[in-house]
């Protein structure tokens, strides 16, 4: 009896398995209702009953499929992950049915999502959205911390090799006005990225960490308004050794292009990595000068 009883209980044997239910379900339901049950983050009784609260469209096939799944659900969904998929940009935005319980939307990975359209979902007061890797999101904009303008630069030079100079214009885009100043227009920032920081757009490894005991580097700024990183990038060409190189990148509170107070990359300053008694310890050469500090 007790063992019935706990096999009652026990999560149902048939949750959802995308692969398994491609290959199964075109006999069992026919194609009509194949995506929507594919892709449902559930039990097979949960997908029955049709009031579905999560929808998990990672392996939707294309977006008129994950459109028809979520107009089907849309009133009680309450969860929806889009993670990784190409088919989630613009567009498909501005197609998306009305989601009035949403209350969590996962979108990792959704590298064709920019701010322009994503904006609304943004600003959407009860929804959290999960955007890691979903680079283009950011924009300069109060809504973003200092670590998000970061990654969302560290994120669009490793895509540099697949958009090109749309990735240079991002990191430009998210720069400080006295950045800009310095080192614009985009197109000679272009040609000083490829030409001066390659080890940033080949890297195969990224790391950073904040060092807020680091010497104030931009006298003009507030303490408070400024917040400095190590950022360590690794590459391996595949015909010779490891390169490595650390940058301080600054960023700071100021007003944007449109006078908006946000975070904004100040400069990226090129330093000497050292090693004293095991602890790491940058420092910065002295032929460098602050692009910050130019008039």
């Amino acid at each position: 009896m007790a063992s019935a009883e706990a096999e009652r209980r026990a999560p149902s044997r048939f949750s959802v398995d995308e692969t398994a239910i491609g290959l199964v379900l075109p006999w069992v339901v026919g194609e009509a209702d194949l995506l929507a049950v594919e892709a449902a983050n559930g039990t097979w009784r949960d997908v029955a009953r049709g009031a579905r609260r999560r929808l998990d469209l990672r392996a939707a096939r294309g977006a008129r499929g994950a459109l028809d799944a979520l107009a089907r659900y849309g009133a009680t969904l309450t969860d929806v992950d889009l993670s990784g998929r190409d088919f989630f940009d613009d567009g498909f935005v501005d197609s998306l049915p009305p989601l009035p319980r949403l209350r969590r939307l996962a979108a990792d990975r959704c590298e064709a999502l920019t701010a322009a359209s994503a904006a609304p979902l943004l600003d959407r007061r009860g929804v959290a959205v999960s955007r890691r890797g979903s680079w283009r999101l950011v924009a300069p904009h109060p809504r973003w911390a200092p670590e998000d303008v970061l990654e969302a630069q560290i994120h669009a030079l490793h895509n540099f090799e697949r958009f090109g100079g749309a990735a240079i214009a991002f990191v430009y885009d998210l720069a400080a006005p006295q950045n800009k100043a310095a080192t614009g227009p985009v197109d000679r920032f272009h040609r000083m990225m490829v030409l001066s920081y390659g080890i940033m757009l080949s890297a195969s490894r990224v790391s950073y960490r904040e060092d807020a005991q680091r010497t104030v580097y931009i006298a003009e700024v507030e303490p408070a308004c400024h917040r400095r990183f190590v950022v360590r990038f690794r590459s391996r060409h595949p015909a010779g050794p490891r390169r490595e190189m650390v940058f301080d990148w600054h960023i700071v509170r100021c007003a944007a292009d449109d006078g908006e107070p946000c975070w904004l990359t100040a400069a990226v300053v090129a330093a000497r990595d050292t090693r004293e008694a095991g602890a790491e310890v940058v420092v910065y050469d002295d032929l460098l000068s602050a692009i910050f500090a130019r008039d």
